[in-house]
């Protein structure tokens, strides 16, 4: 399964050092107010499933987290200290920071859309790869209750999408978290929902001649027992379950 090049993760990383690291290079002053909150979630199954030995429940755990590597990026999107808040307009940044790392500038400002709150991170300077001017990283679009949005990496010095995870949970509490990785007819996709009791089902997609196809699908209950299917061309070829 494919996941994302060890490059963007670094440099996810280097923003967290930079934001924990670095309370200078503010733009403005400090502000009591604080911004919006990144509403994405992880992803939980029961702990049954965690412990079983049954290789489609250790198959299943295993999507789940990889659905959850996100993880990995949304410390980039917390505000440092010294967040600078300016004026409140469509175009401009309400919140701002840039802070610096071993060559590396970084920016974060959110935006306020009226209907949505937009985070984007921007580069500038350079690492043991690339040279980086005022270059789109990170994305982050979600609706102002943080139940819905995307959040989008891009490829290095690109405006191409190296991967996006979207979420949204809907009026019956279900919670779905979708991972996609896309390049010209290549790509896998992994939906994962979680019910209010801790219930859930994953579908993990491979891209074929340019269509998403299932690969594999679980579902399992509030006790962690479950049961999966495999597909091959979109076909199911195999089929079980798990106690």
């Amino acid at each position: 399964m494919n996941h994302i090049k060890s490059g963007i993760i670094f440099v996810a990383l280097l923003a967290l050092i930079g934001a924990g690291c670095s309370k200078k290079n503010s733009t403005g002053p400090e502000q009591n107010q604080n911004p919006p909150a990144v509403g994405v979630k992880s992803i939980s199954v029961p702990q049954h499933m965690q412990q079983s030995a049954d290789p489609h429940a250790q198959m299943s755990v295993n999507f789940v987290n990889t659905a959850n590597g996100f993880s990995a990026l949304k410390g980039a999107f917390t505000p440092p200290q010294g967040l600078a808040k300016g004026s409140k307009t469509l175009d401009d940044p309400i919140w701002r920071k840039s802070w610096s790392y071993n060559g590396l500038t970084l920016t974060m400002s959110i935006y306020d859309r009226n209907d949505m709150d937009v985070w984007e991170i921007r580069l500038d300077g350079t690492d043991e790869m690339y040279t980086y001017k005022n270059w789109l990283f990170m994305k982050i679009e979600q609706s102002k209750n943080g139940q819905t949005g995307t959040l989008t990496v891009y490829k290095p010095v690109t405006t191409n999408v190296e991967a996006q995870w979207s979420w949204d949970k809907d009026s019956e509490g279900v919670y779905s978290l979708t991972y996609t990785l896309e390049e010209d007819n290549e790509g896998t996709k992994l939906i994962v929902k979680q019910n209010p009791d801790n219930s859930g089902s994953l579908q993990f997609e491979e891209k074929d001649n340019g269509v998403f196809v299932p690969n594999y699908e679980s579902s399992w209950d509030s006790n962690g027992a479950g049961s999966w299917k495999q597909f091959e061309n979109g076909q199911e070829v195999a089929s079980g379950s798990w106690g």
